[in-house]
């Protein structure tokens, strides 16, 4: 077991196969974890359209939200300022890019959402009614890019949930990242 990881650091591996007295080196492989990350700037507004100046405005280390089905602000809502239906929020942020491959962003949400990447709509689910799950086409990501992502987000009525997730597009090679939440240590904030 290596134990905990540091942040910011490489760390490299190394198989080898022994048959006797010869040894067989394996390939080396490397990764950088990621430093502690700096997350989304939110923005809760108290209306489905995203109109007029926000309620709350706050850093979401990620967008990973089931707040549910429920009566109670704050509890089943982003915040006691926002109510449980017809809210909505905007999420801002730069994405480092850690691994060069092809990724598909993918949303899962209740009700209406859109996403961009470098101010290019790669998802638009605005006229959703229920929860569902949408994904972008494959784009090419290079290793130390850092790229602009918005997304959009609108809750309605019944079950308020917002995620969003990635993976590499090529699932069967050794570096392909499988599809997860979107990390907060590959976001920072916007710097505008």
């Amino acid at each position: 077991e290596p134990g905990a990881l540091q942040p910011n650091k490489t760390y490299y591996r190394r198989v080898d196969e022994f048959l006797g007295p010869i040894t067989h080196k394996g390939p080396v492989w490397s990764f950088t974890t990621a430093g502690p990350g700096g997350g989304f700037k939110a923005e809760y507004f108290s209306n489905r359209d995203l109109s007029g100046t926000p309620v709350v405005t706050r850093t979401d280390p990620k967008i990973d939200f089931n707040w549910g089905n429920g009566n109670t602000p704050g509890q089943h809502s982003p915040d006691a300022k926002i109510p449980v239906d017809d809210f909505s929020a905007r999420w801002t942020g730069e994405l480092t890019v850690d691994l060069t491959d092809t990724y598909v962003f993918t949303i899962t949400a209740n009700n209406g959402y859109r996403l961009w990447l470098d101010g290019r709509l790669i998802i638009d689910f605005w006229d959703n009614t229920t929860t569902e799950t949408r994904q972008s086409e494959p784009i090419a990501l290079t290793a130390g890019q850092v790229c602009t992502l918005r997304m959009d987000y609108y809750e309605g009525a019944d079950t308020a949930l917002a995620q969003l997730f990635w993976q590499s597009a090529v699932q069967n090679r050794l570096t392909a990242r499988a599809r997860e939440i979107v990390p907060s240590g590959a976001l920072g904030l916007p710097r505008k």
